[in-house]
């Protein structure tokens, strides 16, 4: 007869083998049939690459585009943010417009406690201004 730690050690081990085995499998794709794939893959953007983004065009003069930006509350509160300090944002259609004249240097909490990456906004606030709020 088998003892039950023996049984137990038995069955994890099996049990990491199978779930090994399936991380395995999972992390690959197999394309069978000989033919090439054609077509086209739609990637959105990501919402921390946007976030980011939007906070590097503070330090250009120029207008910043950014495509396929995602439309959700941090992206919208962060386009609210960059108005407050001066800047036009205009959100449409998965693309933001920032012209960043900045008039301000500091943003009312209300805000920024609305957001999650509120903290990005400081460094190039700093570099193009020489301050930024406390």
């Amino acid at each position: 007869m088998i003892s039950s730690l023996r049984l137990f050690v038995i069955s994890l081990s099996f049990y990491i083998s199978f779930s090994m085995l399936s991380i395995r499998e999972m992390a690959k794709f197999v394309v069978d049939g000989g033919k090439p794939l054609v077509g086209k893959v739609r990637v959105s953007g990501a919402k921390n690459s946007v976030l980011k983004l939007m906070a590097a065009s503070l330090l250009s003069e120029e207008e910043s585009r950014i495509k396929k930006a995602p439309l959700i509350r941090d992206v919208q509160v962060m386009g609210e943010v960059l108005k407050h300090l001066g800047a036009q944002v205009s959100l449409s259609r998965g693309e933001v417009r920032i012209n960043p004249t900045l008039k301000r240097t500091e943003a009312p909490y209300e805000l920024v406690s609305q957001m999650s990456a509120w903290l990005i906004v400081l460094g190039p606030l700093l570099a193009r201004t020489g301050e930024a709020w406390e």
